[in-house]
Formats: structure tokens, C-alpha cells, sequence
């Protein structure tokens, strides 16, 4: 199976954990997210000829991963400077396509997240 890249969710993930939370739009977008993964995921191993039970541990740890990014960052209080370019991160990384998401490259973080990874570096 090729080693899948989770995009710009995973780095977003790191980035808002300490950050305060309470749910709103940025939970719903959020899940969104990790659903949306989640299918680019899952698409990928059900034709990939791994034996079922490695499928269900894949599966098990992609539920596993979206639960860590829900509590992590899927909420965050609305007052907060960092809300809004979360949550445009949030949305524009559920706008690329399960092609650009699966991408190796290290650049697979949208112009939305760049900006908010630039002013999370202050937290």
C-alpha cells in the first residue's frame, strides 16, 4: 500500500493543540476534514490487496487519528486570533482532491494553512 500523507491535516493537528477549545464551526469543519481523509484513506486499501485484518487495523488507527484531531483542534474559542485562519485552513484543505492529499512532497499545505502556520508560530 502506498504510505499515504494525511496533507496539511496532520500539521494542523500539531499546530493548534495548545490552543484553547470550545465547539462550534471549527468542529463540524473539522470532522469534515477527517472524514474526507478518511475516504481518500479507505479508497485507497480496498483495492490494495491487504489481507482483511490489516485492512481493520488501517481503519481502526484512521478513526483513531480523527478522534486525536477532533479533541485536539476541533474546537477552539471563536474569540481566539488564531480561529479564523484555522478554521480557512481547515476549509481549504477539504477542497484538495485525494490525489493532492496523498502527495509526498512536503508542500502539500494550501496558501490558508501557510498563513496560519506562520501566525501560530507566536503560540
Amino acid at each position: 500500500m502506498n504510505r499515504m500523507q494525511l496533507g496539511g491535516g496532520l500539521v494542523l493537528a500539531g499546530l493548534l493543540c495548545s490552543v484553547p477549545l470550545q465547539a462550534d464551526d471549527l468542529s463540524q469543519e473539522t470532522a469534515r476534514l477527517c472524514d474526507r481523509m478518511k475516504h481518500c484513506a479507505l479508497s485507497n486499501i480496498q483495492d490494495s490487496g491487504l489481507p482483511p485484518e490489516m485492512q481493520t487495523m488501517i481503519r481502526q488507527q484512521l478513526d483513531m487519528a480523527c478522534q486525536g484531531m477532533e479533541a485536539k483542534y476541533g474546537v477552539m474559542a471563536q474569540s481566539h486570533e488564531l480561529y479564523q485562519p484555522a478554521l480557512a485552513c481547515v476549509k481549504s484543505l477539504q477542497s484538495l482532491s485525494c490525489a493532492e492529499m496523498e502527495e509526498d512532497n512536503g508542500d502539500a499545505l494550501t496558501p490558508a494553512c501557510e498563513r496560519y502556520e506562520a501566525l501560530s508560530e507566536k503560540y
